[in-house]
């Protein structure tokens, strides 16, 4: 079953997060910590977060080595 994040969800998964770690925020929710720091992560992509080019997790696929690079 899939939830729908409300905008007082992630307020208030925002709110937590700045208490408790991801894992205690996603209990609370009953989800994983991945999913709460997913959906925190794509509300600041929406808000105008750019990473940093520079950053080891936004590099140019032909900088990575080639058993990590996914094949489509």
């Amino acid at each position: 079953m899939r939830k729908i994040w409300t905008d007082e969800d992630i307020e208030r998964a925002e709110d937590l997060k700045k208490i408790y770690s991801a894992t205690q925020v996603g209990h609370i929710f009953g989800k994983t910590k991945n999913s709460i720091l997913g959906v925190l992560y794509r509300k600041k992509i929406k808000e105008g977060y750019i990473p940093p080019v520079d950053s080891k997790y936004t590099g140019k696929k032909e900088n990575y080595p080639k058993h990590l690079v996914r094949k489509d």
